[in-house]
């Protein structure tokens, strides 16, 4: 095997993530916002990584691989309205990767060495929606 004592594990160096929120007493009902963003670096890389790299170059082009392992940057958002006895109820319109950024995720191998096929895993597309809450 390939001794990677003292090397990286495909984590990142940093993540951070820095979150803000509001409210608004309306009188009746509460408004509200959130927002997050979040930071992490590039994935940092082994000898284990590069082995597995080499062996199944002749099935994958990496140049249009360069987005992974990249640094990533995610922003989510969410606006809503509290109200009813003791704020109840609420409705919310929500986004996730709501600059729709779109990443490289992880090189999966599994089926590389009896197929040929190994296969890139993506990050979530932009996702929104809306909430409807109800607290007992």
């Amino acid at each position: 095997g390939i001794d990677i004592s003292g090397q990286p594990t495909g984590e990142p160096s940093f993540r951070g993530i820095l979150g803000a929120h509001y409210l608004h007493d309306t009188g009746s009902g509460a408004l509200f916002a959130d927002v997050s963003y979040s930071y992490t670096t590039h994935q940092r890389i082994n000898d284990a990584v590069r082995f597995t790299d080499a062996a199944i170059a002749p099935f994958v082009d990496f140049s249009q691989l360069g987005r992974l392992r990249s640094a990533r940057n995610i922003m989510n958002a969410k606006i809503g309205y509290r109200f009813g006895e003791d704020h109840r109820f609420s409705i919310a319109a929500y986004a996730e990767n709501l600059l729709n950024k779109k990443y490289l995720r992880t090189l999966n191998t599994i089926s590389a060495d009896v197929f040929q096929t190994p296969y890139v895993r993506r990050d979530r597309p932009a996702f929104y929606g809306v909430e409807l809450g109800f607290k007992f």
